[in-house]
């Protein structure tokens, strides 16, 4: 008798486990931001660094960004309040300031039930350019850290 009890009830002890564990949320690691990558050639073979760069401005104005280097790219936020950002910046040794103006449609889009909704970047267009030479490697921005845009810059 207590074997049948136990037979009928088995199958909503272990839909019980699972449920339980399926309601557990993981944190969220996603990046929230995604931001463009863009590496710069200072050489043919010489990337270039955060000790190479002095400044860099976000927009026409002088608002400082945060200087960031990922995995050899400088990383750069784009306006999520915006289809387009713009971008100045100053290289040690250069007697002028680089411009980069950008164009971009933008998409939100649901992460996961743990992060919410991000919002991704697409049809990457560069506008306005004073770099020597630049390359659109990849027009999708996502939250990956692969590299969007490589320059050459002679000093």
């Amino acid at each position: 008798m207590l074997l049948k009890k136990f037979v009928i009830l088995f199958p909503f002890i272990v839909l019980l486990i699972f449920g339980i564990n399926a309601c557990e949320s993981d944190p969220c690691f996603f990046p929230k931001e995604p931001g463009l990558y863009l590496q710069v050639y200072l050489k043919p073979d010489t990337l270039a660094t955060l000790a190479d760069l002095d400044t860099v401005w976000l927009g026409e104005t002088n608002n400082g960004v945060k200087k960031r280097y990922v995995k050899g790219s400088f990383y750069l936020p784009l306006r999520q309040d915006r289809d387009s950002s713009s971008f100045k910046f100053l290289f040690k040794g250069a007697t002028d300031t680089v411009i980069l103006k950008l164009h971009y449609g933008r998409k939100t889009g649901l992460a996961s039930a743990e992060c919410g909704y991000v919002t991704f970047y697409e049809n990457l267009a560069v506008n306005r350019n004073t770099f020597d030479s630049l390359v659109t490697v990849q027009n999708f921005i996502d939250t990956s850290y692969a590299v969007h845009i490589r320059t050459f810059l002679q000093r």
